[in-house]
């Protein structure tokens, strides 16, 4: 995070005083972000009145979109009664344990999806038709069902609101902001913090534990302390056990870093998190390769929400891959997906995401609870994670012509076997610092008395489980 520069002594002060709060309960913030680390895989859901804002067709090598009026949006609002349990039940056949929903969005169709008395521009507004509901109430809706589910729940919220009348300071839309309008409008601004703390409260009060909050955004630079401090001094009070992201939440930040559609070549030694959506193109490369930019691994562009039906995915390739890397540096993959404007998510994304839950239920070993690599360098064929004193070798490229998977490791290996067959696999120590694995082999089809490599458990990635003794050296 940016570092903050005080203007004045009370900031200060409001900062020590709420970071002492904060230290009080440390241990319990502990277990709570190592329950979250260990979960490694969650669905981020884009949705809202701007899901219907998008019809994009690609022709003669270029996008075009048709863009609705926001009026219109908002009067064809109205989710189908069951949106959320396939949303419940795709994230559980996907492998996922978390899910982060927009509850509105840092866009031009700011639009609170629950029951709100700081507005009456929402799910209540007269013209959208989910207000003629029984209960319209859409987070509700959402949180009853990840909960029934077993999942762990997540809001997210944006710290600007481009709808709001005292709202002028975001300068990433210059045709709505005002400059140096905190200055010269304090008690409009001293209105929006208000509006904001309000909200949040009301999301903090009225929907039992919330697990993760994902703040997108800051006040100005730097976050203005004075503002924000408060309001998640509050938000603490009212659940203790809350976890926060690193977006505009300074020094009480739980998750240190959020890379969008990319992964930290060197990452944090705290808790991070990579968000990447399924629509939009593809691009991963991996990390071994020279021609990548030196901090970054790109994973293609970063759409999230929905974008039409000709709109372009990740292939599963990519996707596995992803979260493998992820997982390999210590962190957690948020995956993106952007339902329909009926709320219900399309058949493209819920066939990737039965394609990862099917290879997390043969390998998902090698993911859930393990930590990153012990390993200071990085395998050619792969990446490792780690639990306890197991080592998971997750091979992207199968060495069909060698059948021979070399590991740097100077400790003395116990066992090394296939995970998706338990097949143990012989290991010759090459040296003091290097190991062989001998991959299973079987008769040639052309040649039945050759013998060759066999064919990879999996296509993307398949997964060799090492027992290790001792303390495992890098």
């Amino acid at each position: 995070m940016k570092k903050i520069n005080f203007k004045t002594g009370v900031c200060s002060i409001i900062v020590a005083t709420i970071g002492l709060l904060y230290a009080d309960g440390q241990n319990v913030i502990q277990d709570r972000m190592k329950w979250w680390n260990d979960q490694k895989f969650g669905m981020f859901i884009h949705y809202g009145p701007w899901s219907h804002n998008a019809d994009r067709t690609y022709k003669n090598g270029k996008w075009t979109q048709t863009t609705k009026k926001k009026e219109e949006a908002i009067k064809s609002f109205n989710p189908i009664k069951d949106a959320t349990e396939q949303w419940a039940k795709v994230a559980k056949e996907a492998g996922m344990n978390y899910v982060v929903l927009t509850t509105k969005h840092t866009s031009s169709f700011d639009f609170p999806l629950w029951r709100t008395k700081t507005t009456d521009y929402g799910i209540t507004f007269p013209d959208c038709p989910y207000s003629k509901r029984q209960d319209p109430d859409f987070v509700d809706q959402y949180v009853k069902s990840m909960r029934k589910a077993g999942l762990g729940i997540g809001f997210y919220y944006p710290w600007d609101d481009k709808e709001h009348p005292d709202c002028r300071w975001f300068s990433g839309h210059p045709d709505r902001y005002i400059p140096g309008f905190i200055e010269k409008y304090p008690e409009r601004w001293a209105n929006f913090v208000k509006f904001e703390k309000d909200q949040l409260k009301e999301l903090m009060t009225q929907y039992g534990t919330i697990d993760y909050f994902w703040f997108d955004g800051s006040y100005q630079d730097g976050g203005r302390p004075e503002d924000a401090l408060p309001i998640l001094k509050m938000m603490r009070e009212l659940q203790p056990d809350i976890i926060l992201n690193n977006r505009g939440t300074m020094n009480m930040a739980d998750v240190a870093e959020t890379p969008e559609s990319c992964i930290p070549r060197t990452v944090t030694t705290g808790y991070w998190e990579t968000c990447m959506g399924l629509p939009g193109k593809g691009g991963w490369v991996v990390p071994r390769q020279s021609n990548i930019n030196k901090e970054w691994m790109t994973i293609g562009d970063g759409w999230f929400d929905y974008q039409g039906p000709n709109m372009e995915y990740k292939s599963i390739k990519e996707l596995i891959q992803s979260l493998c890397t992820v997982a390999s540096k210590g962190g957690n993959l948020l995956l993106g997906v952007g339902p329909l404007p009926d709320g219900t998510i399309p058949e493209p994304q819920v066939e990737l995401l039965e394609q990862m839950g099917k290879w997390l239920r043969v390998n998902g070993m090698a993911i859930y609870g393990t930590t990153r690599s012990p390993l200071k360098s990085i395998p050619e064929w792969g990446v490792i994670t780690r639990k306890g004193q197991k080592i998971y070798l997750l091979v992207f490229d199968w060495p069909e012509r060698t059948g021979i998977l070399s590991l740097n490791i100077k400790n003395n290996i116990k066992t090394a076997k296939l995970l998706a067959t338990g097949e143990f696999l012989p290991i010759s120590r090459i040296n003091s610092e290097t190991i062989e694995i001998q991959l299973p082999e079987e008769p040639a089809a052309w040649e039945p008395h050759i013998h060759a490599v066999k064919k990879a458990p999996n296509e993307y990635t398949s997964v060799v489980e090492l027992e290790v003794e001792g303390e495992i050296q890098p």
